[in-house]
């Protein structure tokens, strides 16, 4: 029986093949995630398993097999709060987003800035660059220019903070490659040269395999601005031979084409334009064969539920999801829980509203890492309570709910600007009965004991049905 790796084994190969992919040579990756993936499901190594999922969704959107990110997504969701860190959730939700921009789904461009919007607070620069090369990309593709034009100015210092990562840095290289597309469509081939020459100082050794294709294609539009027909040709034949997934570069094809049109070379533009016609209609053939179009219905009906459904200052579930939740007819035994942060008026009135939502969403977040099932629901109740059901009889679902108790009381809040820390309390009313009842039985007797439990404030207080 051949033995399963260690968790210090599979962080290990986890740690290198995070580098690899993070420097964009995504060779021999793919089969050193599965090796992980297949040992940490045997071994019930929960984080490493969400990890090696996590990767290998991130490869799947680097290499344009969107087709297959769908069935890691799903398997990945139930653990993303429970067994990822902060800044693995917010991959997560990255990658969420470009699948879901490849797929028509929602609206990325809105998700991507949102995101973008809440790193801006949070020391994972290298996310927000992943970001903006999105943002980018999206925008070239659409038509964006003067979208593309403002955000490169914007962040153009975020990514040559030092000399190094300007030679060096993947994301820095991927900024330039789309920065040489924005500038060429607005026909400014001298700073598009420049940026050309910034590509020609890194060390072929140094050079991702995935930026290749983008080197030639670059290579092949100055070559052509000046006028050097055959050369520029060769140049962007050699770009066509090196394309995987040749649809996912249509806007670069496009971008040549018109560089062809301006030169007034007619017969090429026919023959570049006829292979564009081929690459798009083989790719429509891959998609009615892979059933693409069941997967968008899936995906879009999940994107919109979960929009439905989700509380937008804490991004637990919301007010909505519980009136939904509370028709569902109950067949086990079930504990239902609500709670409320004391004093929070207090709060509001001490230290403002914007401190009084920091401490609505420091709650939501212990609630989130505490959760000790996949199956445990959270919902914003409105204001600064929170609902919480358990599909656990009574005494299984009691010391768990002192354990978020005691989370609470014992972690402390950091207030912003210096001004110290401070220790939140909450008061939690349990419902629950040994036979099934209804959620909304459940729900009143929850809603009694928090009465009993904010008389006395910061306890744990529980009702019971009657037979």
């Amino acid at each position: 029986m051949v033995s399963l790796l260690t968790k210090s084994e599979q962080q290990t190969i986890l740690g290198q093949v995070i580098e690899k992919i993070n420097s964009g040579d995504l060779r021999h990756t793919e089969m050193n995630i599965q090796l992980v993936m297949e040992h940490a499901r045997k071994s019930e190594q929960l984080d490493c398993y969400a990890q090696s999922l996590l990767l290998q969704i991130r490869l799947l959107n680097y290499t344009h097999r969107y087709s297959d990110v769908f069935l890691y997504l799903e398997r990945l969701k139930p653990y993303v709060t429970t067994h990822l860190t902060e800044e693995e959730q917010y991959i997560f939700h990255i990658q969420q987003t470009i699948f879901n921009f490849a797929h028509g789904i929602g609206h990325p461009v809105e998700d991507f800035m949102h995101l973008l919007n809440e790193l801006e607070t949070k020391n994972f620069a290298y996310l927000q660059k992943i970001i903006i090369n999105q943002l980018l990309s999206i925008n070239f593709q659409e038509g964006h220019l003067e979208n593309s034009l403002e955000l490169y100015e914007r962040y153009e210092a975020l990514f040559y903070e030092d000399h190094l990562s300007k030679i060096l840095s993947n994301s820095t290289l991927q900024f330039q490659f789309n920065a040489f597309r924005l500038f060429y469509a607005q026909r400014d081939f001298e700073k598009c040269t420049d940026l050309f020459d910034h590509f020609k100082t890194v060390p072929e050794s140094k050079q991702p395999p995935m930026h290749d294709p983008l080197y030639w294609s670059c290579k092949a539009l100055l070559e052509i601005a000046t006028g050097n027909v055959q050369e520029a040709m060769a140049y962007f034949n050699h770009f066509l031979e090196r394309l995987e997934t040749p649809y996912f570069y249509i806007s670069d094809m496009e971008l040549w084409i018109t560089a062809l049109e301006n030169k007034q070379l007619t017969k090429e533009v026919i023959f570049y334009q006829k292979k564009v016609i081929q690459i798009m209609k083989k790719h429509a053939h891959f998609e009615e064969l892979t059933k693409r179009s069941q997967i968008i219905e899936e995906k879009s009906r999940k994107y919109y539920e979960e929009r439905l459904y989700k509380d937008h200052l804490t991004g637990v579930k919301n007010r909505s999801y519980l009136d939904h939740f509370m028709q569902k007819d109950n067949h086990h035994p079930f504990t239902l829980c609500i709670l409320d942060i004391d004093c929070f008026k207090t709060i509001n009135d001490t230290y403002g509203h914007t401190v009084g939502d920091h401490a609505i969403r420091f709650i939501a977040k212990l609630m989130k890492n505490w959760i000790p099932n996949q199956n445990v629901e959270i919902m914003r109740y409105g204001g600064d309570e929170f609902i919480v059901t358990l599909p656990f009889s009574y005494e299984e679902a009691l010391p768990l709910i002192q354990q978020l108790h005691d989370i609470i009381l014992n972690t402390p809040f950091q207030l912003r600007e210096g001004r110290g820390t401070i220790f939140l309390s909450a008061s939690i009313g349990i419902g629950y009965s040994e036979r099934p009842q209804s959620l909304e039985i459940l729900f009143q007797l929850a809603d009694a004991a928090l009465y009993e439990a904010k008389n006395k404030r910061g306890i744990v207080y529980s009702k019971h049905a009657l037979s």
